[in-house]
């Protein structure tokens, strides 16, 4: 019995030896994942607080926050470590530059500035009222306002590549140059910012920068929204733009850019500029999808100077004073889009360009085509109608015709599948049960299991548009023969409709299928 008590002792006293110090190092590897840094107050009443936000800052080290209370700051300030600069109220806490230099410049990674009024810079040619010089900032919920040379920068001709950036729900307004200017970086993101009565140029300017990302931003009142130069891939989606009389979206030199789902709204400054988007310089290989462009005292679209191969779809244009798209480029392509009221008349394109992405896919929306739709396919000679007109549609100013005019507005729709299960076949019937015609419908059927001895993946195209509640039933090339679970999905899509998909478990037995 001694020994036994002995043994299990000495069992124990090796198991203790072995938690003790895991436990230690757990311990103090969570005590230093849980650091947050020290908190460094300026202004206020409480004791120990600094005066101004630069000694603030100079005393503070990597990972602390400076705290500042409301109040006026006349100050310029550099932000050379990694810290957290936050101000009590956006509308309160007010640092001013006393008219020279930058207000704020950050110059160190990873900092992060946060509900501050930042105004009165310096008027040089790059003074600015946040001036970043650092990469992965996130600057944040500031007012940046009152006669700033620029409203906030990022890199300039000298100092430059600085990249992953963001500038996020900011309010930047009535400074003396552009609002937000981004020099010669990388993957910099500009998001959900309100930009409004820039006095003299843009709410935002990139240049020689690329893969920026310039989304969910409400831009007014200033002569010129988005302007990007001399760069690529940049994505300029879901902005609101309005009142930004010389042009709303201004592509130069821009190649592989996604310009998507904006609105742009009221560009009027007269008969030559007040343009919605314009692309010139050579802006090639670029997407514009699904853009709502309304009022301009020139083209809603244009495309200028050796603009060529890009993408013009999905975009409604109306209420536009000299052509709804003007295209004076080759090798670009126009469908999908809806063209309303626009004079002296929808479209001018002088030159060899598709107005129509074939068929099934087809063309635009034209208000004033006045032809029928008795016949479908694509020589639109079989009995039946499909949506698109049976004659095409000629577009001013050259030889250029949209082969397949839509009898409607392109417009999302919906489709629903069904699936239909017989002896070694399985068959999908695809209905449109959305309001508009589905273009260019596509299908695909998947099998899976581990022990299928015969049967194929399949897919297919519709050979015709689906009008509204009209359906067609296909046939996949599955040929069931095996045992054991499987699984099958079965999908469909259009041009206008987002994917809808169903699965069916079962077993095999040979051909016999048992649905679980």
């Amino acid at each position: 019995m001694k020994r036994k008590c002995l043994a299990v002792g000495i069992i124990l006293l090796f198991v203790g030896t072995c938690i003790i110090p895991a436990t230690a190092q757990d311990i103090e590897k969570s005590s230093k994942t849980s650091s947050r840094g020290h908190w460094l107050y300026v202004g206020g009443s409480g004791p120990g607080n600094y005066s101004t936000i630069q000694r603030a800052i100079n005393a503070a080290n990597p990972g602390d926050t400076v705290f500042v209370y409301n109040g006026t700051y006349y100050e310029n300030i550099i932000v050379n470590k990694t810290i957290n600069l936050l101000g009590e109220n956006k509308n309160t806490t007010i640092i001013d530059g006393g008219g020279i230099t930058d207000v704020v410049l950050i110059c160190a990674d990873q900092a992060n500035i946060s509900r501050f009024t930042i105004q009165n810079s310096g008027n040089d040619r790059w003074n600015a009222g946040i001036n970043i010089h650092a990469n992965y900032t996130y600057v944040f919920d500031n007012s940046v306002t009152n006669h700033n040379k620029l409203g906030i920068v990022i890199g300039t001709e000298e100092k430059h590549l600085y990249h992953h950036n963001i500038i996020n729900k900011n309010l930047v307004s009535k400074n003396w140059d552009t609002n937000i200017w981004i020099e010669e970086s990388d993957y910099n993101d500009i998001t959900n910012n309100i930009i409004f009565q820039d006095l003299n140029r843009d709410c935002i300017c990139t240049r020689y920068s690329n893969h920026c990302k310039i989304e969910n931003n409400t831009l007014l009142d200033s002569p010129y929204g988005i302007s990007l130069f001399w760069g690529s891939y940049a994505t300029v989606t879901n902005n609101f733009i309005k009142n930004c009389s010389i042009m709303g979206i201004y592509l130069n030199g821009q190649h592989h850019n996604l310009i998507g789902f904006n609105s742009i709204e009221n560009c009027n400054y007269d008969s030559i500029m007040g343009m919605g988007i314009r692309l010139e310089s050579q802006s090639n290989n670029n997407t514009i999808i699904n853009n709502y462009v309304n009022y301009t005292i020139s083209a809603g679209i244009s495309l200028y100077s050796s603009s060529n191969n890009n993408i013009i779809r999905g975009n409604t244009i109306k209420n536009c004073h000299c052509y709804g798209i003007s295209n004076g480029c080759d090798n670009n392509k126009f469908y999908h889009n809806n063209f309303f009221r626009n004079v002296p008349q929808n479209a001018y394109d002088p030159g060899n360009t598709p107005w129509d992405n074939g068929y099934p896919c087809s063309g635009n929306y034209w208000d004033e085509y006045l032809g029928t739709d008795n016949y479908c396919g694509v020589g639109q000679n079989e009995i039946g109608s499909d949506g698109v007109g049976d004659t095409p549609y000629n577009v001013s100013g050259g030889n250029n015709q949209d082969q397949y005019p839509l009898m409607s507005p392109y417009g999302i729709t919906k489709l629903a599948i069904t699936i239909h299960l017989t002896l070694f076949r399985l068959s999908m019937t695809i209905k449109n049960v959305g309001n508009t015609t589905a273009f260019n419908v596509q299908w695909s059927n998947v099998l899976e299991g581990r022990f299928i001895i015969l049967g194929n993946d399949s897919s297919g195209e519709i050979p015709k548009p689906l009008l509204p509640n009209q359906e067609i039933r296909v046939s996949s090339k599955f040929f069931l023969l095996g045992f054991g679970k499987i699984e099958m999905t079965f999908t469909a899509w259009a041009d206008n409709c987002p994917i809808v998909s169903t699965k069916i478990n079962g077993i095999l037995l040979l051909f016999f299928f048992f649905i679980r």
